[in-house]
């Protein structure tokens, strides 16, 4: 299954993006079934709000 997500920061008051970044991770299923299917899923998605939280701290620590 993959998970792809996409990310932007927007400033407001100068109503434009400052940051964006898309997220994918691919991560195979265990087995035939729609639950497994759905554990994969979950699994991707995870990882992928994991590594965008991530990115979003480094970005916001840069800009301070």
């Amino acid at each position: 299954m993959l998970a792809v997500f996409a990310e932007e920061l927007i400033d407001t008051k100068a109503n434009r993006g400052v940051w964006d970044h898309p997220f994918e991770r691919q991560e195979p299923v265990s087995g035939k079934t729609v639950e497994d299917a759905v554990e994969s899923m979950d699994r991707n998605l995870e990882q992928v709000v994991r590594d965008a939280a991530a990115q979003i701290g480094r970005f916001l620590a840069c800009r301070r």
